[in-house]
């Protein structure tokens, strides 16, 4: 992966450069076993697939664990925000949440925190809770999960979820809703 091999070089270049007072003061900082081995402030990231752009990601704030090779993740404490491409590099959805994990091993992500999904059909999902499983392309939540679609119809998931990747197909558990039907009138004169 490109950005784990610069992030490794960042890391490597700014520990070259410390003296052994200012590492002194680094470790002052926290504890380092505990501490991320790399933290980028203001992080922006294109994500391309077969030389196109399929995501741009920014986050105020992103840590860097890899120490635990078992385990390496990337913590997003502050926040995340996704927008997706299709393939004219047209937005055509987006994520917001106030926490993110992504696994590196797994290739899972755990978004948590006020998660806001929009899809291309306009439809709105909330949740507190919603996971991304890269290999098996699925948008999944096992706690309460609500969808508004762009005529006012809410579903809600009060066991969670299960979707496609693009979230325009999906199957939801313990449902209630309000799903609207309008009759055409006719006029007389």
């Amino acid at each position: 992966m490109k950005i784990r091999l610069i992030i490794y070089l960042l890391l490597v270049t700014l520990l070259a450069s410390c003296s052994d007072e200012e590492m002194k003061k680094i470790n002052t900082f926290g504890d380092i076993e505990t501490a991320p081995d790399i933290t980028i402030e203001n992080m922006s990231s294109v994500y391309k697939y077969a030389n196109k752009e399929k995501a741009f990601i920014k986050a105020p704030l992103a840590e860097y664990f890899f120490k635990d090779q078992s385990n390496p993740k990337m913590e997003f404490p502050k926040g995340l925000d996704v927008v997706f491409f299709n393939d004219s590099i047209k937005p055509i959805s987006t994520i917001h949440c106030r926490h993110a994990v992504y696994f590196e091993k797994k290739l899972l992500w755990k978004l948590s925190g006020d998660v806001v999904v929009h899809n291309p059909q306009g439809s709105i999902l909330r949740t507190q809770e919603l996971y991304y499983d890269e290999k098996q392309q699925t948008i999944y939540s096992i706690k309460f999960v609500e969808v508004k679609d762009k005529k006012g119809n809410i579903i809600r998931g009060k066991g969670g979820f299960t979707s496609n990747i693009n979230f325009t197909e999906y199957e939801f558990k313990n449902v209630d809703g309000i799903i609207y039907t309008f009759k055409k009138v006719e006029q007389t004169k």
